[in-house]
C-alpha cells in the first residue's frame, strides 16, 4: 500500500513539504490542469526531486461516453492525449469517472466500449485504468454496476470511500471491499460529515476507516486522500491518521 494525496491544480505542492506522502495525483482536465498545456516532463523532474510516485485523474468532462459516435470518437482523441501525458509522468494509475449523462442500455453499452478502449490504451502505456464509483450522484453508476462494468471493460476500480458511504453507508463501504476487492487498484479517501458533506478531512466525519485500512494494508494499492481544500496541512494530517490506524 502507498499513501498519497490528490493535488488538483496545485502542482507546486511537490516543491514543498512532501515527507508524509508516497505519491501525488494531479487532475488532467480543463479546469485544473489543461492537458495540452501541461509540461509533464518538467513535472516528472519535480516528482523525481521530491522522491514521489504518481497517479493521475484523467479528464472527467465531457463524459467518457455519450452514445453519440462522433462525440465519443472525439473523446478518445482527448483521452489519448491525456494518457500520453500520464505516461510521461510514469503514472501507475489513471482514474476516470464512472458516469454518463443518461442511464439507459445504449449509454451503458457506450460507456463499457469506451472504458474498454481506454483500459487497453492505458495498458499500452503501463498504466492501470481505474473506474471511479460515482453512484451518489444522478449521473453515476451504482456501486454494483461499477464492479460489473469494470469487469466487462477489463479495467480496475478506483474505490472512492466517501462516495460509497454517501451511497449506502458504512455497510456499502465494507461490503464492496469484501465482494469486489479484487477489482480495486486505487482508492480515494475522504470523510463524510453528519449532514452528508463530503471530501472532509479524515477524522472529522462519520466514516469508519479502520476496516478500509485493514483491507488495504497488505495489498498492492494506492490510497489517495482527496479533500476539497487548498491548505495541504489537512491532507498531511489525514495521511498521518490513516497510517496510524493501518495494521503494521
Amino acid at each position: 500500500m502507498q499513501l498519497g494525496t490528490t493535488i488538483g491544480p496545485n502542482l507546486d505542492f511537490v516543491e514543498g513539504e512532501t515527507g508524509d506522502v508516497d505519491f501525488v495525483e494531479p487532475a488532467l482536465n480543463a479546469r485544473d490542469c489543461p492537458v495540452d498545456g501541461f509540461d509533464a516532463a518538467g513535472f516528472r523532474t519535480k516528482l523525481d526531486d521530491a522522491g514521489l510516485d504518481c497517479t493521475v485523474h484523467l479528464p472527467h468532462f465531457p463524459p467518457l461516453a455519450t452514445a453519440v459516435p462522433e462525440i465519443d470518437a472525439g473523446m478518445r482523441e482527448y483521452q489519448e492525449r491525456a494518457v500520453a501525458k500520464a505516461a510521461t509522468l510514469d503514472a501507475a494509475v489513471g482514474v476516470v469517472h464512472g458516469a454518463v449523462g443518461v442511464h439507459d442500455d445504449s449509454h451503458r453499452e457506450a460507456f463499457v466500449e469506451q472504458a474498454a478502449w481506454l483500459a487497453e490504451t492505458c495498458r499500452d502505456h503501463g498504466i492501470d485504468l481505474a473506474v471511479e464509483n460515482m453512484g451518489y450522484k444522478a449521473d453515476g453508476f451504482a456501486l454494483d454496476e461499477v464492479a460489473a462494468i469494470a469487469r466487462e471493460a477489463d479495467a480496475s476500480v478506483c474505490f472512492d470511500v466517501g462516495h460509497a458511504y454517501r451511497e449506502g453507508g458504512q455497510a456499502a463501504v465494507e461490503s464492496f471491499l469484501d465482494e469486489h476487492g479484487d477489482l480495486v487498484r486505487h482508492l480515494h479517501v475522504h470523510d463524510v460529515g453528519p449532514r452528508g458533506t463530503d471530501h472532509a478531512p479524515v477524522g472529522t466525519g462519520t466514516v469508519d476507516f479502520e476496516p478500509v485500512m485493514a483491507w488495504a494494508a497488505d495489498r498492492d494499492v494506492t490510497v489517495a486522500v482527496e479533500l476539497l481544500v487548498d491548505d495541504y496541512a489537512f491532507q498531511r494530517d489525514s495521511v498521518r491518521r490513516l497510517r496510524a490506524i493501518a495494521p503494521t
